[in-house]
C-alpha cells in the first residue's frame, strides 16, 4: 500500500512544510522548529556560564544542529507513513484495549490521570525500544548521539534520521493502538505530551549542574541523563527512562547520582564523528562492516583445513583411534 500510494505521501508529506512549521507555529499544540533553535542558543549561553562539563566548541554546535535538523525534516513524512498505517490498522481491528475516554464532566483530576497513564506508557515502550537500541544492531544508529562529547542542549535532537523512524514504530504505534481515547481529547493530550517532551528533552540534555537529589527517581534531570551518556565503565547502560526513571528501578538499570556526579560524556574507544555527511551514513557504514567482517569469518570456518577446530568441536587429531595409538 505504502508502495502504491508514495507519490501522494510525498506531496502530502511535503504539503506539511508550511511557515507555521518550519518557522514559528501558532499552534499550541505544536512548537515549531524556531522556538526550538532558540531556546537551543538561549540554554547554550547559560551553559557556559554555569557548565557541568567540557564546553562545546561552535563548530560541533553547528554540527549538532544540521544533524538535528535533518531529524525534524524527516517528522512530516513520519508522521504521514505513521497515519496511513494507524488508519489501515484501525479499519481492521479497531483501537483500544484501555478505554482511557471520559465524559464530558468529568473532573480535571480523572483528565490529569488518563493524561499521566498514556505519558507513561510512552515511556514504558520509550525504556524498552532505548534499552534494545544499546543491545543490538540499533547501537550503530544511536551511537551517533551518544558520540558527542560535550553533552548539551542542543544534543537532544541530535539523533539519525533512521532512528526517529524506528521511534514511530516501535513507541507511538503501541501506545496508540493500546488506549482508546476521544479524538479530540486525544489530539489535544498528544499535542501536549509533544511540546512537553521536546521541551524536557532538551532541557534535561543541558551541561547545567541539575540534579533533583532523592527526588531523581521521580523525574529525568540534566544530571540523571548525564549519567546514561558518561563514558566511565560504572555508567554503562544506566538510566534508559525519558521521563520517569521510576522504570529504571523497577527493570534494574537505574544508578542514582552522587551529589556534585557529572562525569564526561562520549563514547569509549570512539572519536567524535568527522562531519555532518559522515554522521548521516555512519550507521550504513558500521552496518556494512559488521556484515563483511561476519562474512569473512564464515568463509574462514568453511574455507579452514580442520573445520572442526573452528566449530569448537573435538580435533580429528584427538579421535578415539588416534588416542587409542598413543
Amino acid at each position: 500500500m505504502l508502495a502504491f500510494n508514495a507519490r501522494s505521501i510525498a506531496t502530502e508529506a511535503i504539503g506539511r512544510f508550511g511557515s507555521d512549521w518550519a518557522l514559528w507555529s501558532r499552534s499550541p499544540l505544536a512548537m515549531g522548529v524556531a522556538p526550538l533553535i532558540l531556546l537551543w542558543i538561549g540554554l547554550t549561553f547559560v551553559e557556559r556560564k554555569f557548565p557541568a562539563g567540557s564546553l562545546k566548541p561552535v563548530s560541533n554546535w553547528l554540527l549538532n544542529l544540521k544533524i538535528s535538523l535533518v531529524s525534524l525534516v524527516v517528522t512530516p513524512f513520519k508522521g504521514v507513513l505513521l497515519g496511513i498505517f494507524l488508519g489501515y490498522i484501525s479499519s481492521r481491528i479497531g483501537f483500544g484495549l484501555i478505554d482511557l475516554r471520559l465524559q464530558h464532566d468529568a473532573d480535571p483530576g480523572k483528565e490529569v490521570m488518563a493524561f499521566l497513564i498514556w505519558f507513561f506508557a510512552i515511556d514504558f515502550f520509550f525504556y524498552w525500544y532505548h534499552r534494545f537500541e544499546h543491545e543490538s544492531l540499533l547501537w550503530q544508529q544511536h551511537k551517533v548521539h551518544h558520540m558527542d562529547e560535550q553533552v548539551s542542549a542542543v544534543t537532544a535532537y541530535r539523533v539519525h534520521w533512521l532512528e526517529s523512524l524506528f521511534h514511530s514504530a516501535v513507541v507511538l504505534v503501541p501506545t496508540t493502538l493500546l488506549f482508546k481515547f476521544d479524538l479530540a481529547a486525544g489530539g489535544i493530550a498528544l499535542g501536549v505530551i509533544s511540546v512537553l517532551s521536546g521541551l524536557w528533552e532538551t532541557l534535561y540534555h543541558a551541561n547545567l549542574k541539575i540534579g533533583f537529589g532523592w527526588a531523581s527517581v521521580l523525574l529525568v534531570s540534566p544530571q540523571f541523563h548525564r549519567i546514561h551518556h558518561s563514558r566511565l565503565p560504572e555508567h554503562h547502560d544506566k538510566n534508559f527512562a525519558g521521563y520517569f526513571p521510576i522504570l529504571d528501578v523497577i527493570f534494574g538499570t537505574y544508578y542514582h547520582p552522587r551529589p556534585n556526579e557529572y562525569p564526561p560524556t562520549g563514547v569509549p574507544d570512539e572519536k567524535e564523528v568527522e562531519s555532518f555527511a559522515h554522521s548521516l551514513v555512519l550507521p550504513l557504514h558500521e552496518w556494512w562492516r559488521m556484515f563483511c567482517s561476519w562474512r569473512q569469518r564464515r568463509t574462514e570456518v568453511v574455507t579452514s583445513p580442520d573445520v572442526s577446530t573452528e566449530l569448537n568441536l573435538p580435533s580429528l587429531k584427538h579421535s578415539p583411534t588416534a588416542l587409542s595409538q598413543e
